[in-house]
């Protein structure tokens, strides 16, 4: 569940949304008005960037707010993809989540019905999708062999498009 906090309300490893991008909080310090002033100023906040797992230095003022956010990550098994979305399916309740096809545009060229991947999911929208470390692909074709290069183009069952050596063929 989400809800909108001031900005001087971060707490360490505490998940935040802002400017629609997710980030979760490293290190905060406030920052106090003057020398005789017990007012806080504004906060410094050292937060990781969920999507791309940059480190960001964020400075709030007084009057801005953010929505701090409850990230669950799960198991979740794909299912199929429709043309326009990716479809998900959470196997200990067997909710099915949709994503566009945009969203997650190279891992997709890697995902397979029933293949298992960890995501991390905000009030049932998958944020960020992890590939496990291994998939087994089917090559569907294979170009022609030009005997001057040791390596030909394949194409796997996802449509990626794939170099392998030239004894390896569709199948």
């Amino acid at each position: 569940m989400s809800k909108m906090i001031s900005s001087f309300q971060i707490e360490k490893e505490m998940t935040f949304k802002f400017e629609n991008k997710f980030y979760k909080c490293i290190e905060l310090t406030l920052i106090l008005g003057g020398i005789f002033s017990r007012n806080i100023n504004h906060a410094k906040v050292v937060a990781k960037r969920i999507m791309d797992g940059a480190i960001v230095e964020m400075t709030f003022y007084r009057n801005e707010s953010v929505e701090q956010i409850d990230l669950i990550e799960s198991k979740m098994t794909f299912m199929y993809d429709d043309g326009d979305n990716l479809c998900f399916m959470d196997p200990d309740t067997y909710d099915m989540i949709e994503v566009s096809n945009t969203k997650f545009e190279w891992e997709k060229n890697f995902l397979t019905a029933n293949l298992e991947v960890s995501c991390l999911v905000c009030e049932n929208e998958i944020i960020k999708m992890s590939l496990p470390d291994e998939v087994c692909l089917t090559l569907s074709s294979c170009a022609e062999i030009d005997h001057s290069k040791p390596f030909k183009t394949a194409v796997c069952e996802t449509g990626l498009k794939v170099q392998v050596p030239l004894f390896i063929n569709a199948g």
